[in-house]
């Protein structure tokens, strides 16, 4: 899949597959500011024919997706705005208020 073209659900091109990184899909994208985002597989199918990604999310969901800092992908951030985790921490206090 390096190399092909990433098309968003609404039919906008995002930039082009850099890597495969386990479940991750790697996107770089723009012209004069470049940026790579982690795309989760399960939103992308690979058109072989046509060399070209197709998601199943939009542009602007993969543009406010958290890109990636000097190369790395922060697996847990990128999963909770994929909707493929739950936030963690502590729990709220569920304790009736008198």
């Amino acid at each position: 899949m390096e190399g092909y073209d990433v098309i968003g659900s609404d039919d906008h091109k995002l930039g082009a597959v850099t890597a495969v990184d386990d479940d991750l899909l790697i996107v770089e994208g723009g012209l004069l500011r470049k940026s790579k985002h982690a795309i989760p597989l399960a939103f992308a199918h690979a058109d072989e024919s046509a060399g070209v990604v197709r998601l199943s999310v939009s542009k602007q969901v993969v543009d406010d997706s958290p890109p990636l800092e000097n190369g790395d992908v922060d697996r847990q951030a990128v999963a909770l705005h994929y909707g493929l985790t739950q936030p963690t921490g502590p729990e709220p206090d569920r304790r009736d208020k008198l």
